[in-house]
């Protein structure tokens, strides 16, 4: 199980996405989720990277995972104002909607002294399942 942050910081081009996409994979792998939320982590970090070139400040953008205990916490700025909810719907999908926001457990706004920063919780089953108060059949 991950439990110190790794932080990512790194130039918005065509190999962003590669790259966070396989660090997302390489550390959340280790985080303490299931497969299928790992997944949901790997494709929220890939739909954030293909749109986030439209809301960096600079061309730099920082990718953190931050890991909690049954999660993992994906934060990504510094964004310029009014950049993480832009972000969020840049990768809205047809009939789906914003994509993150289906995906995640919990999407919030941070403000930095460097801009605003795009937090997103994703949570393993079991996190969920006590958050929600449902008992599984392992839980006699």
């Amino acid at each position: 199980m991950i439990t110190d942050a790794a932080v990512l910081d790194l130039a918005v081009g065509p190999a962003l996405r590669p790259v966070v996409s396989r660090i997302v994979n390489a550390i959340g792998g280790q985080a303490d989720i299931e497969l299928d939320r790992l997944a949901d982590l790997e494709v929220v970090a890939e739909t954030l990277s293909s749109a986030i070139h439209r809301f960096t400040p600079d061309g730099r953008v920082r990718f953190a995972l931050l890991p909690e205990p049954g999660a993992v916490v994906l934060r990504v700025g510094p964004l310029v104002t009014g950049g993480a909810d832009g972000l969020r719907v840049a990768c809205s999908l047809p009939e789906l909607g914003p994509v993150v926001d289906r995906l995640a457990d919990g999407v919030h706004v941070d403000a930095g002294p460097d801009g605003e920063y795009l937090a997103v919780t994703i949570a393993s089953t079991r996190r969920r399942a006590v958050r929600d108060g449902v008992r599984s059949h392992t839980d006699s």
